[in-house]
């Protein structure tokens, strides 16, 4: 996996930003369509942020460029918490449980989490605890997810719709 920037005089629109993330194939046969849901959620991430900064909402073309799916900020915070935070989530436990496993350290634990020891702690007793959840197991679940597709909500079966 790489992820490149561009920009100034290289970029796409001068003086502003291309972001390119690039997969392997062994990399995209693992992720699947959830890697096209990642990436539309980080769009979204951006294009919220970058509004919420402007202190304004789409405008109608860019409606009809970029789809409903940021049409205000209701729908932005839809978008994000219903998607891309559950995921973020999933992904942190996963990260925290594995690292748990392997005899990771709470110093490294607080370092990477940037908090307080106390709170590396809590975090690492609270995600250890349980069994993983529906959105830690798909982060660690091969795609096509063979346990917790139905946490997706579907997103991950109408993004390959889409494509065929």
């Amino acid at each position: 996996m790489s992820l490149t920037f561009e920009s100034g005089g290289d970029a796409t629109h001068p003086g502003g930003l291309d972001i390119r993330m690039t997969l392997t194939a062994e990399e995209y046969e693992l992720l699947g369509a959830d890697a096209v849901q990642l990436g539309r959620d980080c769009f979204a991430l951006l294009m919220a942020v970058s509004r919420l900064r402007q202190g304004r909402t789409l405008t109608p073309d860019e409606m009809r460029e970029y789809g409903p799916v940021l049409s205000d900020y209701l729908d932005g915070i839809a978008a994000l918490g219903g998607h891309l935070q559950p995921r973020v989530q999933g992904a942190l436990d996963a990260a925290v449980r594995a690292h748990a496993e392997h005899s990771g350290t709470i110093a490294d634990l607080t370092r990477a989490l940037g908090t307080p020891r106390s709170t590396a702690q809590s975090r690492r007793l609270v995600v250890t605890r349980r069994p993983p959840d529906g959105w830690e197991t798909w982060a660690v679940t091969p795609y096509p997810h063979s346990t917790g597709a139905d946490v997706a909500a579907g997103t991950a079966a109408d993004i390959e719709e889409k494509k065929s």
